[in-house]
């Protein structure tokens, strides 16, 4: 899963989209306050089309809903789409993981071929744990990070609210970084760790 944050995001995005990805992108927050700010700095991005919420204008200023497409129902693509569009930007407030907005998002990159950014708070995973978002990218923000400590193979972080564990995962197209959250505090990870691996600092 790779890491970005509020210095680079714009960066991160536009490799993204530069990469002609077959997937759309999760990137997950820890906070409100920097999701939001993500939302706007790249709304105001060169060729960024918005799209999210339970509702949305299209072509003819009518207000749509979110449904899951299917044959005898017209897909919608949303008002903000026009011919300089590069990537669609998709984030809505509540039920992130809702599988109705999942679907869309997928559908939205398949008809239209350009990419999708979808943003998310990762404490949605827990209000919607069923939900599957194994056809996307995943990218990481790693604001609000207070402390640090690698006990290889692992490294943890902590924001104050739980903690992070990062580790390498070796590939033979060359090794990415993963990672979980865990609600437990930090030196609850520290010691559990060193117990498991035998790692002495």
């Amino acid at each position: 899963m790779k890491s970005t944050n509020k210095d680079n995001i714009i960066e991160t995005i536009e490799e993204y989209v530069g990469s002609s990805p077959i997937r759309p992108v999760i990137i997950w927050f820890h906070s409100n306050p920097d999701i939001d700010n993500a939302r706007r700095a790249i709304s105001e991005m060169n060729g960024c089309a918005t799209c999210g919420h339970a509702l949305y204008i299209d072509k003819e200023g009518t207000i749509q809903t979110i449904t899951p497409s299917g044959d005898d129902e017209q897909f919608i693509i949303p008002g903000t789409y026009n011919e300089n569009t590069k990537f669609f930007l998709f984030h809505c407030y509540m039920e992130q993981l809702r599988g109705e907005y999942l679907k869309y998002a997928l559908d939205l990159m398949y008809e239209t071929k350009l990419p999708v950014v979808y943003l998310a708070n990762d404490y949605s995973k827990e209000e919607e744990p069923q939900a599957n978002v194994s056809a996307f990218e995943q990218f990481v923000s790693s604001e609000g990070i207070e402390k640090t400590v690698c006990l290889p193979p692992v490294k943890i972080q902590s924001d104050g609210n739980s903690t992070i564990i990062k580790w390498r995962v070796p590939d033979l197209k060359g090794d990415y970084e993963d990672s979980m959250r865990v609600n437990k505090t930090f030196e609850e990870v520290v010691t559990l760790i060193k117990q498991v691996s035998e790692v002495n600092l």
